[in-house]
């Protein structure tokens, strides 16, 4: 399933953890063992709770405009050093 997280209610920002939590629910109750998030990277317990339904999770990484900032130039670099290998990992 592609999931590109989206909640009427707050269009990227889910209205509660539970929220998600559902969507993970729903995705393995319709029958699904894959899902593809697309367009944004979820808080680590929206990763944790795929793995706990067996869901495979396809994570498409968000580039933004490539013909402004070219993807692999040293500013780009040095922000990605900075990113926290912790957010990414279920606790």
């Amino acid at each position: 399933v592609l999931y590109q997280g989206y909640f009427p209610d707050g269009l990227y920002t889910p209205p509660s953890p539970e929220a998600m939590k559902q969507d993970v629910l729903g995705f393995v109750a319709a029958g699904f063992n894959m899902v593809r998030v697309h367009a944004i990277v979820m808080p680590a317990v929206f990763y944790q709770w795929c793995d706990e339904a067996g869901l495979v999770v396809w994570q498409d990484m968000p580039s933004g405009d490539t013909r402004a900032l070219p993807p692999w130039d040293g500013y780009r670099r040095s922000r990605e050093e900075q990113l926290d290998p912790e957010f990414f990992s279920p606790p």
